[in-house]
Formats: C-alpha cells, sequence, structure tokens
C-alpha cells in the first residue's frame, strides 16, 4: 500500500508515496472523531433537557424508547451497512471482473435489508418488549438455544467488526502514510465516547450526519471523473477501458472485456456476497436493536427505503472508481504509474484510493479518507451497540445477575461499548500480522455467518421449527463450512495458510492464489 509494510513492498516492487502527511491522518481520525463525539454528547444532553430522553435508563440507552421514526431508520440502515469495505470492496470487485463486480457487490447488500423489513416487523409484534434478537430465542428453545446463539451473534459481530477495520485502516495508511495499527486503535476510540454516553440514539443521530456528508463526497467523485482531462466524457471512457481490457483480458468475459458480465469468477463472488451478507444482516444482532428502537410504522418503510437506496452506493459509485482505476493506470496521473497495481495493493483493497488519486489529486485523497472515516466509525458503532446488548441483557441479567437492576444493566452497557471497541481493535491488529486483508475477510464472513440464517429466519417466521433443528443446524453447518474451506486449502495448494485473495491475478487460468490456504485459478473460488 502506500507506505508498505515489508511484505507489501516485495510485492509491489515498489513503494508509492502517500499523497497526504501523517499530521492529516490523525487529525481526521483524532481531532474530527472526538469533534463529532463532543457534538453527540452535547445532542444527548440538549435531547435530554426538552426531550426528557434519559440515557441512564436501559429503554433509552438501547431502544430509543421504541420512537424512531422513517427517517432516522432508513438513515440508519444505509450508515450500518455502509461499510468502508462495501466503497473499497465493490471497487475492488470491479476493478478485477469489470462491471458485474459492483453490481453483484449491490445485489448481495441490498435485498437482504428488505427482506429484514420483514423480520423486524414480525419480531415488534410477536415480542414487543424484546431488546435482542437473543430474547427471542431464549423464548423458544430455552437456555441451550440461547448459548448458541449468543456465540453465533458474537463471532458475526467480532468478523464483521474485523472486515471494517482491515480495509479502512489500510485506506488511510494509504492515504496518509499513517501506521496501520495507530489507525486501527484509533478509530474505535470517538465511537466508544458517543456510544458510551448517548447509546442508540446517538448512534442514530451519528448515522444521518455520516450519510449525508458520504453522499455529497461520493457525488462529488461520480461528477469529478467526467471532468478529469483524461476522461473527459462517458465515450472516452468507454474507450479506455474498453483497451483496458484488450491489454489485460477478464477470463470468462466476452472478449476480455470489463464491460461485460460473463465472468465466472464475478458470478461466485455474487453468490457468495448474497449468501454471506444475508448472514451478516440477519445474524447481526444491531439490525434487530435499531428494529426494536424503531416506531411500529417507521420498521417497514425505513428498512424498504435504506435498503433500495443504499443499492446505489456500492453499485454506481464502484463502477465509477473502479472503471476510472482501469481507464487512468496507464497514464502518469495514476499513483504506480508505469506498473500497474500488485496483487498485494489490490488484495488491500487501495483500488479506490489509488483512483481518487488519480480523479482528484491530493483532494480526492482528503475526500476518500474522510469517507472512509465516517463510514467506519457509523458501522463500528453499530456493531459496539449490537455487542454491548448482548453482554448487557443476555449474559449479565440472564446468567449473572437476575435481579439486576436498570443501573446495573446500564453499567454493563457501557463496561460492553469500552470493552469491545478495545477488543474489535486487538483482534483487528492480530489478523493483519496473520497476514489476513480485506480480500481474504469478504470471503471468509460467509463461512461463520451463513449458518444461522434458516435457523433465525425460521425462529421467528415458522412455529414448527423443532428445538433441536435449530440448536444442531447451525453448529453443524459452521463446522461443514470450517471443514471444506480448510479441506480445499490443503487439497488446492498442499498447506493451510493466508494469501491474497482478489488480486489481478484471477482472470489469468494459468495462475493460482490462496484463498485461505486454498489455490484458486481464474474461476476466483
Amino acid at each position: 500500500m502506500l507506505q508498505l509494510d515489508a511484505r507489501a513492498a516485495a510485492d509491489a516492487g515498489d513503494v508509492v508515496k502517500p499523497p497526504l502527511s501523517q499530521a492529516v491522518g490523525y487529525v481526521v481520525v483524532v481531532v474530527i472523531g472526538f469533534i463529532i463525539a463532543f457534538l453527540m454528547v452535547l445532542a444527548t444532553y440538549v435531547l435530554k433537557k426538552t426531550a426528557g430522553e434519559d440515557n441512564r435508563k436501559t429503554e433509552m440507552f438501547m431502544t430509543a424508547n421504541r420512537s424512531v421514526r422513517t427517517g432516522l431508520t432508513a438513515s440508519a440502515v444505509i450508515s450500518s451497512w455502509l461499510w468502508s469495505t462495501a466503497m473499497l470492496g465493490s471497487s475492488l470487485v470491479g476493478y478485477n471482473f469489470g462491471v458485474s463486480g459492483p453490481f453483484w457487490f449491490a445485489a448481495g447488500c441490498s435485498p437482504m435489508i428488505v427482506f429484514f423489513s420483514l423480520l423486524g416487523i414480525v419480531s415488534k409484534l410477536r415480542v414487543p418488549e424484546a431488546h435482542t434478537l437473543l430474547e427471542i430465542v431464549r423464548i423458544r428453545y430455552g437456555q441451550v438455544g440461547h448459548i448458541v446463539w449468543i456465540v453465533l451473534c458474537l463471532i458475526n459481530n467480532i468478523i464483521a467488526v474485523a472486515n471494517m477495520l482491515l480495509g479502512a485502516s489500510a485506506a488511510i495508511t494509504a492515504l496518509t502514510g499513517m501506521h496501520i495499527i495507530a489507525a486501527t486503535f484509533l478509530l474505535p476510540v470517538g465511537v466508544i465516547l458517543y456510544t458510551f454516553v448517548g447509546g442508540i440514539k446517538a448512534t442514530f443521530l451519528t448515522d444521518y450526519f455520516h450519510t449525508f456528508v458520504i453522499t455529497v463526497i461520493i457525488c462529488f467523485f461520480t461528477v469529478k471523473t467526467f471532468t478529469t482531462p483524461e476522461i473527459a466524457s462517458v465515450e472516452h471512457l468507454w474507450s479506455l477501458v474498453t483497451a483496458a481490457g484488450k491489454a489485460n483480458p477478464v477470463a470468462g468475459n466476452h472478449d476480455g472485456s470489463y464491460l461485460t458480465m460473463t465472468s465466472k469468477g464475478g458470478i461466485l463472488f455474487g453468490i457468495i456476497h448474497i449468501l454471506a451478507n444475508f448472514g451478516l444482516v440477519i445474524m447481526d444482532n444491531g439490525f434487530f436493536v435499531k428494529a426494536f428502537s424503531a416506531a411500529p410504522e417507521a420498521v417497514v418503510p425505513g428498512y424498504v427505503v435504506g435498503g433500495i437506496a443504499y443499492f446505489a452506493i456500492p453499485w454506481c459509485f464502484g463502477t465509477v472508481m473502479s472503471l476510472s482505476a482501469l481507464a487512468l493506470e496507464g497514464t502518469a496521473r495514476f499513483p504506480t504509474f508505469p506498473r500497474r497495481m500488485s496483487t498485494t495493493e489490490i488484495s488491500n483493497g487501495l483500488v479506490l484510493p489509488y483512483a481518487a488519486i488519480a480523479v482528484a489529486g491530493k483532494g480526492g485523497a482528503a475526500a476518500l479518507l474522510l469517507v472512509t472515516f465516517m463510514a467506519v466509525t457509523s458501522t463500528i458503532s453499530a456493531q459496539v451497540i449490537a455487542v454491548s446488548s448482548i453482554l448487557s441483557f443476555d449474559i449479565y441479567r440472564q446468567y449473572l445477575n437476575r435481579a439486576a437492576t436498570d443501573a446495573d444493566v446500564i453499567r454493563w452497557s457501557h463496561a460492553g461499548v469500552v470493552f469491545f471497541g478495545l477488543f474489535s481493535a486487538c483482534f483487528s491488529t492480530a489478523l493483519h500480522y496473520g497476514n489476513v486483508d480485506l480480500g481474504w475477510t469478504l470471503y471468509m464472513l460467509g463461512v461463520l455467518t451463513c449458518p444461522g440464517i434458516f435457523p433465525t429466519v425460521f425462529t421467528i417466521l415458522w412455529r414448527r421449527q423443532s428445538r433441536a433443528a435449530a440448536i444442531v443446524s447451525p453448529l453443524l453447518g459452521m463446522a461443514t463450512g470450517i471443514a471444506v474451506w480448510l479441506g480445499s486449502a490443503h487439497a488446492f495448494s498442499g498447506e493451510i495458510s493466508p494469501g491474497p485473495v482478489l488480486g489481478r491475478h484471477l482472470a489469468r487460468p494459468s495462475r493460482q492464489l490462496r484463498l485461505g490456504g486454498a489455490a484458486q485459478g481464474a474461476s476466483g473460488l
């Protein structure tokens, strides 16, 4: 990456100088983070004085008194799903597979949000006083089922946060030269502060603000791309991308073109992404917490509007920026010129940062830095609330202190916010030093999150699902998924080790790569 570590530098062949100084990175991550935290804390204080919203009570801290309206609900849905990896990842797969990549990325994100509106409203109707998904599971399947879902949901939240932090930290390091571990640990700090004080309502307000800013910047990049002299128009972009397809064809696409959608690797990515994201939504207690926080009449329209509105971001933005990278990679505007991007740079999600620099220079780098920061902090806040609610309601109040008072639960909620914020940074650091990157986690997510999809849906919608089926099926599914993953890795490459997943060599049939050790050819999986 820009200021690559040793292994990345070896792969890249040479190091690209960050367009922004480290000071800019620290200003955005620390100073702006603290300013946003201060504003949210101030908003919480004002709401307490004017609207009686007392965050010292669990109902307000965890569910905002179940009164959030449609607009805030929709923006929270978009923000919760607008991971930093949504923009980084959609550009990455667009660079690898052509226009099919961002389309399948978007198609793998929006439908499950719209579907979740059904789960959300049914959950509110059947258990109107629930705080978490796991309380519903405990009512149906007892203690054993409850413990199984605690494990499943925590795994979901942990791997989701790791995916966000790995991608965002790599991008921030690429843009500023800021040490990747410093970014990993500093990103959650502001989130911890305002979530600690304001709870779920502060998360909703921050989501609204962040979504607005991100939308404005994305519109700027879309317009700026077509005012770049080397691109100038849609027609010229088409010509440049067509030439790029002839020079570096995509295996499986018609004539190797980036503008067709028949790549087997792209289709397989789409299948995996759709399934993985169903797991990430349905098994994410944060989406249930936000559904419980919404007013009954706001749940369905909020999730439907949010799901549909979200589609444009990875699809449009990912398509524009990945095609811009392909078009400009052979020009002096591109940071890696005269070489192409390395496998490590691609798998670390640096297609978008490089494209932003090529299109808008230092201004583009600064804008993308702000977008990345806001996207990752919003989604971390949602994950922190999700885990905090599990620790306080499902572990502490259920198994450690059934006579817990409101103050006790709030105290554990606060502790959960701080604990998970720190844990997520430590876990992401461990993955980084274990050579795990954004490309690897994009595929591994599904193995860990998909096993609980059907049992959870049936828990809410189908009365005939048995306790044994609900408990055994997700455990068996996860064990099978991990076994197939590791077995395939060993069978294809003779070893089990992390490796680059989504590099350019996906399009080269003669080369192979390791996906968690599994050797892959041009098909991708």
